[in-house]
């Protein structure tokens, strides 16, 4: 075999083991701890894994779980409970595929070098769930918020249908 084959091969092989072993967007729980600074990590990856945990909980149904991704004053202020389970009662299936648009920074500052302000407003769409129904899921959510720490988590979900009507609210609409 010559020089120039065995490279190709290698490049082929590793080129097979890259694909093979890509990462992929589980449902599975994933555990937050909002109280931690993100600053070591990309948004885009806390946005993303933020995404997954509320399409598992849409899935499952699970108010509590969905719940605890709200920030405490968005959950002292809102009547969580009746707004999850009417959000819920308007998501019809369990979603087969999604993607995540615009999972980046929505806006961040800083005072004397250290970050005091993140927040974020990534957007899940093209949600196809197996009753065939399409929806897109927006929420803004703080991951730094020293001056008021009760800030820190989802402000807002919205769902909306697959004409981007507005059909469900959970938290404050103000924050979108």
């Amino acid at each position: 075999m010559s020089m120039l084959m065995k490279k190709h091969l290698g490049v082929f092989i590793l080129l097979i083991t890259l694909f093979l072993t890509g990462c992929s967007l589980g449902t599975e729980s994933l555990d937050f701890d909002f109280g931690t600074d993100y600053s070591h990590h990309l948004v885009t990856d806390y946005s993303y894994n933020l995404s997954a945990e509320i399409i598992r909980c849409f899935n499952e149904k699970d108010s509590e779980g969905l719940k605890s991704l709200f920030c405490t004053n968005t959950q002292n202020y809102y009547n969580m409970d009746s707004e999850i389970l009417n959000t819920f009662n308007c998501y019809n299936g369990v979603s087969e595929s999604y993607s995540v648009k615009y999972a980046s920074r929505a806006g961040d500052a800083y005072k004397d070098g250290k970050m005091y302000d993140e927040h974020f407003r990534p957007k899940i769409t093209n949600i196809v769930t197996d009753t065939g129904n399409i929806y897109s899921i927006e929420f803004t959510a703080y991951s730094v918020h020293d001056y008021d720490p009760g800030w820190v988590g989802i402000g807002v979900i919205v769902l909306y249908d697959s004409e981007e009507n507005v059909i469900a609210v959970i938290g404050g609409y103000d924050w979108i």
